[in-house]
């Protein structure tokens, strides 16, 4: 399998294929519930429907041997929650907006908003700028960064799970590859560098706890 990212489209959801270490390739698919009561309610049985419904799907998978220690199942995975970069405290990634991952850069997403947050926390702890500044300014900040790729990454993701509607989008892709990469471009963020964040003293940081708070997939609720 070449080195790269591919998505499959199926009715009731979605999944994505990616070469990882040792010679293996990870495999997340993102369904509704309904799709995968219906299934059986088992990964398994959730990945044999999906290769009925999507052969392209079946045949890439031919001659793979599941793993099935590595078989993980999350829900509910919210990807239409509006985003809320502070409630009580700042929020991180996933504790902030689900971004839909067919867009493919929700860590990103999660390293920028820490990046974001840091020094305005590094302030706070040190006594520069106020609770309610901090807050503030990552809210307004966070927004900015991020609401458009958030609502593209959305629509995007609704088209494509109408049936029908998502061969003729790739296939478009296809023959106009500079609207394809556009929708790429809309769902990310800018490139851009790391900055160097100035280390917090553990004893500094313990001062202020609700300064700041990490989401995990699970957190909020709903079909996909």
């Amino acid at each position: 399998m070449p080195s790269r990212m591919e998505l499959y489209f199926f009715s009731g959801g979605y999944g994505g294929i990616s070469p990882i270490e040792g010679g293996r390739f990870n495999l997340c698919l993102l369904v509704t519930r309904d799709t995968f009561l219906r299934s059986g309610g088992t990964v398994r049985a959730m990945l044999d429907r999906a290769t009925r419904l999507n052969p392209a799907l079946g045949q890439r998978l031919q001659g793979g041997e599941p793993l099935s220690e590595t078989e993980v199942a999350v829900a509910p995975v919210d990807t239409e929650r509006q985003g809320t970069p502070w409630d009580t405290a700042a929020c991180i990634g996933d504790a902030a907006v689900m971004m839909p991952p067919l867009c493919g850069d929700g860590q990103a997403m999660a390293f920028r908003s820490a990046e974001l947050y840091a020094p305005l926390l590094d302030a706070l702890l040190h006594g520069r700028r106020s609770l309610a500044d901090v807050r503030a300014t990552y809210t307004a900040t966070w927004h900015r960064e991020f609401d458009g790729p958030v609502r593209t990454g959305r629509w995007l993701q609704a088209l494509l799970n109408v049936r029908g509607l998502s061969d003729g989008l790739i296939s478009l892709g296809h023959f106009v590859p500079a609207l394809a990469q556009g929708f790429v471009h809309a769902t990310r963020g800018r490139p851009r560098p790391l900055t160097s964040v100035t280390p917090i003293a553990g004893a500094a940081a313990m001062n202020a706890p609700d300064a700041l708070r990490v989401g995990t997939v699970g957190d909020g609720g709903g079909d996909l």
